[in-house]
């Protein structure tokens, strides 16, 4: 049994004339994201590695997450496929690590959401929104002999400041 993590980056500020890859997160993004890291330290949910995107929004929500869980910096793996590549990309990179019991990826939608449907399509058959992960939302998923089954999304918003 495996357990992915699919964390979108925090919200970010869009400064004019600053190119994608180097846009930072905003403050609520920062806010929101420390959330998410105490929730993952305080539901037991540490991951034993982090993949990130290389993205600064990307890499600066993995760097506050694993600070608020709890995490070495060094567990932070940084992989181009998180910005730049395909479902298919990003399934292929998350294979080579399923011998962890559990690894967060840190990314961009539209690709996470994308992700997250072909791993569980029947739990978003109903889904009416626009979009699975918001800013700073984490996907748990349980894997299991090839079967993927959505636990939980997790709004930073519900949780305690």
């Amino acid at each position: 049994m495996f357990e992915l993590l699919v964390l979108r980056h925090g919200k970010s500020a869009w400064p004019p004339g600053v190119p994608d890859r180097e846009r930072p997160l905003a403050e609520r993004g920062q806010r929101e994201t420390e959330r998410i890291g105490r929730y993952l330290r305080e539901q037991a949910l540490i991951p034993s590695l982090i993949l990130s995107s290389p993205a600064l929004r990307a890499r600066s929500t993995a760097d506050i997450c694993a600070a608020a869980a709890g995490l070495d910096p060094d567990q932070i793996e940084v992989h181009e496929l998180l910005y730049s590549g395909s479902v298919r990309d990003i399934l292929a990179l998350i294979g080579k690590f399923e011998d962890q019991d559990r690894i967060m990826i840190v990314g961009h939608n539209p690709t996470f959401d994308m992700l997250l449907e072909a791993l569980c399509p029947h739990a978003f058959e109903d889904f009416r929104r626009d979009k699975i992960l918001s800013t700073a939302n984490l996907g748990v998923v349980q894997i299991d002999d090839g079967q993927a089954e959505l636990l939980d999304i997790v709004k930073p918003k519900r949780l305690p400041d």
